[in-house]
């Protein structure tokens, strides 16, 4: 197995969702507030922070959902879904293009 490194813009915006965690910004999905659940679900096109269980409302639907969250750019036809566990206890997802997924993935 390959050790991957990820990118300047990658490394900036997890330490910027660990932070957000660490100090308590940004709203919650109940589940989070009450402490029950385990594992914290990030979407880089929002400050929301919700559970696996209330991860289907971070979906974007229209263009919003075609945006690369590293570029900005509108994707046509498709954003490639990523999903990076940088801890144990939050699970990050973001969408890019094929540019900046290849970009990603060439790491």
């Amino acid at each position: 197995m390959t050790d991957r490194h990820p990118s300047r813009w990658l490394a900036g915006r997890v330490a910027d969702l660990a932070g957000r965690i660490a100090v308590g910004v940004g709203p919650r999905c109940e589940h989070l507030r009450d402490g029950t659940a385990g594992t914290v679900v990030a979407g880089l096109w929002t400050d929301a922070l919700v559970c696996p269980r209330c991860a289907p409302r971070l979906r974007l639907r229209g263009d919003a959902d075609r945006t690369c969250d590293r570029c900005g750019a509108v994707s046509t036809p498709t954003i490639h879904p990523v999903l990076v566990r940088p801890t144990p206890r939050l699970l990050v997802v973001f969408g890019l293009c094929p540019g900046c997924h290849r970009s990603e993935a060439a790491r």
